[in-house]
């Protein structure tokens, strides 16, 4: 399903367990190259240090809260890519959290526990969406005929 993209995607997720979890729906998706971060300190030095395409945020993060970690990502000057697409995921929403985190700059939400289809799929309308905004950006920037 993401083969085509070979996205880079990184975890940050403080359980093992849910980690191994996601690491298998995304091999069986067709990523091959992951990373993973416990808190929000370790996801900024993997966003900082390597290319990320895509963000899966888990809400119950420590260090910083996941909200915290997005409007960091969003509006911080040093910040190495402000419009990488994040997918936050969360065990117990509530509609002040998913409103939090979408005004902070969370473009999709996953309930947990996570279905692998539904996952796979928000990931996919992240990249293309992220490769949509590029190519218009490019398109603008393209000398007029």
């Amino acid at each position: 399903m993401l083969e085509q993209y070979n996205p880079t995607v990184l975890m940050v997720e403080p359980s093992r367990h849910f980690v191994s979890l996601l690491r298998h729906i995304l091999s069986v998706g067709g990523v091959k190259h992951t990373h993973h971060a416990a808190d929000a300190y370790g996801a900024l030095e993997v966003i900082k240090a390597d290319h990320v395409d895509i963000l899966l945020l888990d809400s119950e993060i420590t260090g910083i809260t996941a909200v915290e970690l997005t409007r960091v990502i969003r509006c911080a000057s040093d910040s190495p890519n402000p419009n990488l697409p994040i997918i936050f995921l969360s065990d117990r929403p509530t509609r002040r959290l998913i409103d939090t985190a979408t005004q902070a700059g969370v473009n999709y939400y996953v309930r947990k526990p996570v279905s692998a289809q539904i996952l796979l799929e928000r990931m996919k309308w992240a990249i293309e969406a992220e490769h949509q905004r590029i190519a218009e950006i490019r398109e603008g920037l393209e000398p007029a005929a």
